[in-house]
């Protein structure tokens, strides 16, 4: 009985391999890993969506931060709008001294890219642009230079056509002439990162390529060998079940 047993649990063991090996060879999708840490992406906040998802959506939330300026500088900081699609890194002294001011205040506001001149090439903005301008307090005084880069971060979406292998951050001054930007692409997390040595007007964009999750692949015979794998894991699957069915009945 117990090597019944043995067997029975073997041929379940060997039907389950070979049965996850033939759907990883099938679908290179199918064989991902699951990474722990990693949840699902919120929503994506637009200012224009596109229209098959204009219902249920939330428009996105603008940043007003202040940080305290001192005689050496602005004060280092980490700043986040309400919904997490931007995050504003501050380091110290970041923005010079202007006189008798105490504290900076920093904008973030997100722009319809549609709004503003053509990307170079053959990018794509992804989701919305950012305005980011600035000015020390209270005299109000806009400020149009940094002393040190901004570090920021932006969620990007990701939809049915609205997919790209790299994404990279694109600035301008004045929403019109665009430059590219060091960046560092964190598909996994749908989020740019990159250094912003003035101020003006950041978008996330990419080249747009077919989404290989939602792309239809063209219909295929059926090859001989999976028809052969697929009947003789079942077979030792059901005989491996049968063997362990049989051991408890005769105990």
């Amino acid at each position: 009985m117990t090597s019944r047993r043995v067997a029975g649990a073997l041929a379940v063991g060997l039907a389950y391999m070979a049965l996850a090996a033939l759907s990883g060879w099938i679908s290179p999708i199918a064989r991902r890993p699951i990474l722990d840490g990693i949840g699902p992406v919120a929503p994506y906040r637009w200012v224009s969506p596109p229209p098959e998802l204009a219902v249920g959506n939330q428009p996105p939330a603008a940043g007003d931060f202040e940080i305290r300026l001192s005689r050496e500088g602005s004060d280092p900081g980490v700043f986040i709008t309400a919904d997490n699609q931007v995050t504003v890194v501050v380091d110290r002294g970041a923005f010079a001294p202007i006189d008798d001011d105490r504290t900076v205040r920093l904008r973030v506001t997100p722009v319809d890219p549609a709004t503003l001149g053509t990307l170079p090439g053959e990018l794509t903005a992804f989701g919305n642009a950012l305005e980011i301008r600035a000015s020390s307090q209270p005299s109000g005084k806009p400020i149009r230079r940094l002393a040190q880069p901004l570090r920021m971060v932006l969620i990007y979406p990701v939809t049915q056509d609205l997919h790209a292998a790299t994404h990279g951050l694109q600035h301008s001054t004045d929403g019109q002439a665009w430059t590219a930007l060091d960046s560092q692409d964190a598909p996994a997390l749908q989020q740019v990162e990159a250094s912003v040595v003035r101020l003006g007007i950041v978008v996330v964009a990419g080249e747009l390529t077919p989404n290989p999750i939602t792309s239809t692949a063209p219909v295929e015979d059926t090859n001989p060998l999976v028809v052969v794998l697929l009947v003789a894991s079942a077979g030792a699957l059901l005989a491996g079940v049968a063997l362990i069915i049989r051991g408890r009945s005769v105990r």
